[in-house]
């Protein structure tokens, strides 16, 4: 296996193969992801933990990401950070009085700026995303909070005195 790209979207995966026919593309369903135990040596998963509307929903998604990688292969996991949720992004808003009191699992108010579309996620922290990484069996190697530095093509509202985005790398035990 080269490269496999999922989403739970059939439109996603629709436009994806449109862009390029030669792709793998596939549909995730019921949470489960469509790719074989074991077979992935690098797996990443890109703001999509923050759907998990439970702990026990969070748990089994990062349960599936450990089930279709390999011993010894690596996860990669994009998620957002308390700060997220409590200021405001060059493409997003957040700072909103409902994300003013976080409670790891509650929702969280996100407006697209530009679109001007509101939807919502669900905060997690980080101890609780460290609990569920253990239980898979998923070793946390680093975990970083990265700022912007000025010298990217846009202008940053927040992005570089406050992190946007947690960034989790784990191996799977052997």
């Amino acid at each position: 296996m080269e490269s496999v790209g999922v989403d739970i979207e059939p439109s996603q995966v629709e436009q994806s193969l449109d862009q390029n026919p030669d792709g793998d593309y596939r549909v995730a369903k019921d949470g489960k992801v469509p790719v074989d135990d074991h077979t992935a040596d690098l797996t990443l998963s890109c703001i999509v933990l923050l759907e998990s509307p439970s702990f026990h929903q969070l748990k089994e998604s990062v349960a599936e990401l450990a089930r279709i990688t390999k011993p010894g292969g690596k996860v990669i996991v994009v998620t957002n950070t308390e700060e997220s949720y409590q200021n405001n992004w060059a493409s997003f808003e957040c700072d909103f009085p409902e994300n003013q009191y976080l409670q790891s699992g509650g929702q969280v108010k996100v407006l697209v700026k530009g679109a001007e579309a509101v939807f919502y996620d669900y905060y997690w922290n980080d101890e609780d995303y460290r609990k569920a990484f253990k239980e898979a069996d998923l070793n946390l190697l680093t975990h970083s909070k990265p700022l912007a530095d000025g010298s990217e093509p846009f202008e940053w509202v927040t992005e570089m005195e406050k992190p946007n985005w947690s960034i989790y790398v784990l191996e799977k035990a052997k």
